[in-house]
């Protein structure tokens, strides 16, 4: 979506106005399909995660304002993105792998396998 203020262009799914609070999805991959801006336009999407072992939920969160990989407020994983402009690219996120690498979950937390 485009427009002057970007806080007020998203897409949310499930619409809050349908009464639906999940997708109840479960599995190991996420796949985003985008069109990358055709100019260094500010892009980023989330995916808002609920995890039975935490009261919090957590963020992923994919941008090209990243430079890197790295955590905020234990809550949030910030993912960088570096696409072609205006190209469309498929973006697959191994949720299990990132997840892992993330510091919001003790060093003793098992991850079941989720294929």
């Amino acid at each position: 979506m485009n427009g002057d203020i970007s806080a007020n262009n998203y897409v949310q799914i499930p619409n809050p106005a349908s009464g639906i609070k999940s997708l109840g999805l479960n599995g190991r991959y996420i796949y985003v399909q985008i069109k990358a801006p055709s100019s260094s336009t500010p892009l980023s999407f989330h995916f808002d995660l609920l995890l039975r072992e935490r009261a919090q939920g957590m963020r992923v969160s994919c941008s090209n304002l990243y430079n890197k990989i790295s955590t905020s407020n234990d809550f949030c994983l910030q993912i960088p993105l570096n696409l072609d402009l205006n190209r469309w690219t498929v973006i697959v996120l191994d949720m299990y792998e990132l997840i892992k690498k993330c510091t919001f979950l003790p060093s003793t937390y098992m991850i079941q396998n989720c294929y």
